[in-house]
């Protein structure tokens, strides 16, 4: 029982080492998600399939610029707050380009579709 005990409490530790993000990040990615969340309970069979994957692609696109934004803005990331431009400039940089990169996934759905 102990060694149970002993799990627990490390799962529990590693939860809580993990920051959370800022307001705007959760709000960003659940919307991102709700709309996966439409996209994927839609058959493919019905005429909404056209639009919620515009709708989908949009909210990636939107969803990545809003992240490079704030991120540039603020100067900090706002998926981690701890990490600003200042003091780690390559995860900064890596928090950018991801941020992008999701754009462009919007982007390149947008061009697979027409």
């Amino acid at each position: 029982m102990s060694g149970y005990l002993f799990d627990l409490q490390n799962t529990i530790t590693l939860i809580l080492m993990f920051e959370m993000p800022d307001r705007r990040a959760i709000l960003i990615l659940g919307g991102i998600a709700i709309v996966g969340i439409l996209n994927a309970l839609v058959p493919n069979s019905s005429a909404m399939v056209k639009p919620l994957e515009l709708l989908l692609a949009a909210a990636l696109i939107a969803g990545g610029l809003a992240f490079v934004v704030i991120d540039l803005r603020e100067g900090i990331c706002i998926n981690r707050p701890s990490i600003s431009r200042e003091e780690s400039p390559y995860l900064f940089l890596c928090e950018i380009f991801a941020s992008l990169f999701m754009a462009g996934i919007g982007i390149s759905k947008i061009w697979s579709m027409f």
